[in-house]
This record gives structure tokens, C-alpha cells and sequence, in this order.
């Protein structure tokens, strides 16, 4: 299977260094492709639109706050699943963003 995990920070790098002792194809979106060097051997770097196109499945794991600006650079993701690893929290990691929910953890 081909996996794309967008965003490479402290749950998407765990994601990647698990999927990488399998036999998956493992891709990574990321904001600045030409900058950012792969943290494993095989995993191979690209915007986000890129790695959401290599991939039959790809994994939302980035701040909660990013979410909008990732969705729009995916382009047409038709036929596609989409794992969301997101957390509703805000920037102080503490109080809930959700508007549904406004207790503190």
C-alpha cells in the first residue's frame, strides 16, 4: 500500500518510523519539500498535494490550527481515505478548539 503522512512532526514521525519496518510505500507531505530531509531511509518527501497523490491512503498529522490551509493544497482527493490523527486543541496544547467542547484537559 502506498501511505502519505502529512506533516512529519511528533505523531507523524512516529507513524513513519512504525510504517517503515513494513513493505509500504511511505511518502511525505510537507511545507517546505526542498528544505526538509527524509528522518528514514525510503521515505520520500513532497509537497502535500504531491504525497496525497502518490498515495492510496494518506494521514492528517498536523496542529490543529493547520488543518484548513493542508486541505486546500490536497487538490481532488476523490476515492482516497483520509486517517485524521488531529487533536482539537489549541495552540497552548491545554484548552480545547472545538466549539463544541470548552473544557481544559
Amino acid at each position: 500500500m502506498r501511505i502519505s503522512i502529512l506533516g512529519l512532526g511528533n505523531v507523524g514521525g512516529a507513524l513513519a518510523k512504525g510504517w517503515s519496518a513494513t513493505k509500504h510505500e511511505l511518502y511525505a507531505g510537507v511545507r517546505s519539500p526542498a528544505t526538509t530531509q527524509a528522518p528514514l531511509p525510503g521515505l520520500k518527501i513532497g509537497s502535500i498535494s504531491e504525497a496525497c497523490h502518490q498515495a492510496d491512503i494518506f494521514v492528517l498529522s498536523i496542529p490543529w490550527n493547520g488543518v484548513p490551509a493542508v486541505l486546500e493544497q490536497t487538490g481532488d482527493i476523490s476515492g482516497k481515505i483520509l486517517v485524521d490523527c488531529c487533536n482539537p486543541l489549541k495552540e497552548d496544547l491545554i484548552r480545547c478548539a472545538s466549539k463544541y467542547n470548552s473544557f481544559y484537559l
